[in-house]
């Protein structure tokens, strides 16, 4: 039974016959974004994410305003990295993360973190949300910002090629489906 689709995971493990068969194949829809672009927020507004840039995809989509879609139904696992940088060098700022599903906020999916240029430079916000795709045709996810001030910034660096590690992308978004 190689290639089938199995939603249980059961199979996945052991094999359609308790483990003396080869694995199947699980078909599973993923998609993994970056952006490799500075971003600036207009303070006390529902800011998009930008993820530009596609790095490895089947079955979800973005576009480059971060408009995430999909073509099953189902539950996915949404990951995303930010780097949040503050260029100002007084005074604390705040930044908000969550969800937007369907063009509106997703449910306590709100985060918030104050930033204290006096502390770090930079501060890395790692966030998982778990959503249901009930009708992929009209369905959409978007990660969306905001801050207190346009000195916090979601901050992409590239690095020079001497120092032989990578740019640093201002986002990293991984999708992959559950069931």
């Amino acid at each position: 039974m190689e290639g089938y689709k199995d939603n249980s995971g059961f199979n996945a493990v052991f094999g359609s016959s308790g483990g003396s068969s080869p694995s199947p194949t699980i078909y599973r829809d993923f998609g993994s974004f970056f952006s490799s672009v500075v971003q600036t927020p207009v303070p006390s507004t529902s800011n998009l994410v930008a993820l530009e840039l596609l790095v490895l995809s089947n079955g979800i989509s973005s576009a480059p305003d971060g408009t995430i879609t999909f073509t099953h139904e189902g539950y996915y696992m949404i990951e995303v990295t930010y780097q949040v940088g503050h260029l100002g060098t007084i005074g604390s700022d705040y930044a908000w993360f969550w969800l937007w599903y369907n063009g509106a906020n997703y449910p306590l999916t709100a985060r918030q973190i104050e930033i204290k240029p006096s502390q770090q430079q930079f501060s890395i916000v790692t966030l998982q949300y778990m959503v249901r795709i009930t009708d992929p045709t009209t369905d959409t996810i978007n990660l969306i910002w905001d801050a207190t001030s346009t000195d916090v910034v979601l901050d992409y660096i590239s690095n020079p090629i001497s120092s032989g590690y990578p740019d640093q992308a201002s986002v990293i978004c991984n999708v992959y489906q559950i069931s």
